[in-house]
């Protein structure tokens, strides 16, 4: 589970940043919390089209604006 900042995860997948920062923390082989800050590039997310991405960002916005 990570966080990032929304307007550099926006930047990412228009292509103005090459990387962004995530925050959070994985669960290793043992089933503890190994914390994570790191930075990370598009390939290091789930594989979706770029529309998908765009529409999630869109609606994280939306909910925002409420």
């Amino acid at each position: 589970m990570v966080k990032v900042v929304l307007t550099d995860f926006e930047e990412l997948w228009t292509e103005a940043k090459d990387k962004v920062n995530i925050k959070g923390f994985e669960m290793n082989h043992e089933g503890r919390r190994m914390m994570i800050d790191r930075f990370v590039g598009r390939n290091e997310f789930v594989p979706h089209d770029r529309s998908y991405y765009d529409s999630i960002i869109r609606l994280i916005r939306e909910n925002l604006a409420k």
